[in-house]
């Protein structure tokens, strides 16, 4: 049980797991999906609060070792001023937001760092694209739809959020030589777990 402070002031008990088993809970993932895990009601306003507490989620039929870390810890977490007793996960997130973009990985059974690469040259287009360098854009991946992959950008117009869609055969040229490219600047500075992520660059140049 986590103690959850309302904007309200009311302050309430609720059950926010360390743990998820997803073998014993796959209805997790849709929960995650749709932005409803974690999610709470304040008992007193009604008005739907979503705080973000660090757990572990696993799967030992999938493989799936991940360790989520809340976005308010993100710098200092990977500025390496704040550290979590996490053991050794294969993967770590931080934020609902790559929270929701693993599980959805993971649900397509594709390879993160495969997904992360493709990401890493879309952005790298789009701020060539914006001509401003310290442009804040972002880049997710949002699904797997009649073979290609959906990816949405996000910071190169305000308010509005870019689709491209990449084909499979992009996917399976970097898959080939992908555990090459982890050994290489600037791969291995945001492919090397547990942290895979492009975002540990831009945090890193920072």
């Amino acid at each position: 049980m986590k103690k959850i402070t309302c904007y309200c002031e009311e302050i309430f008990d609720a059950d926010i797991p360390d743990e998820v088993d997803l073998d014993k809970n796959p209805e997790t993932i849709t929960a995650i999906i749709d932005g409803k895990f974690m999610s709470i009601t304040c008992p007193r306003c009604g008005k739907l609060l979503k705080p973000e507490y660090p757990f572990k989620l696993f799967s030992n039929s999938s493989g799936i070792n991940l360790f989520f870390i809340p976005e308010l810890d993100r710098s200092p977490y990977l500025l390496g001023k704040l550290e979590y007793s996490i053991g050794t996960p294969d993967r770590v997130v931080i934020g609902y937001r790559e929270l929701v973009e693993k599980i959805s990985i993971y649900k397509e059974k594709l390879d993160d760092r495969i997904i992360e690469t493709i990401k890493y040259y879309l952005m790298k287009k789009a701020v060539e694209t914006s001509n401003n360098e310290e442009a804040d854009i972002d880049v997710y991946f949002h699904e797997k739809k009649s073979g290609t992959f959906i990816f949405h950008i996000e910071g190169l117009k305000l308010g509005e959020i870019a689709e491209t869609k990449i084909k499979k055969d992009m996917y399976d040229k970097i898959a080939k030589d992908i555990d090459q490219k982890i050994k290489s600047d600037p791969f291995k500075a945001f492919l090397s777990p547990p942290y895979v992520s492009i975002k540990r660059i831009y945090i890193e140049n920072e």
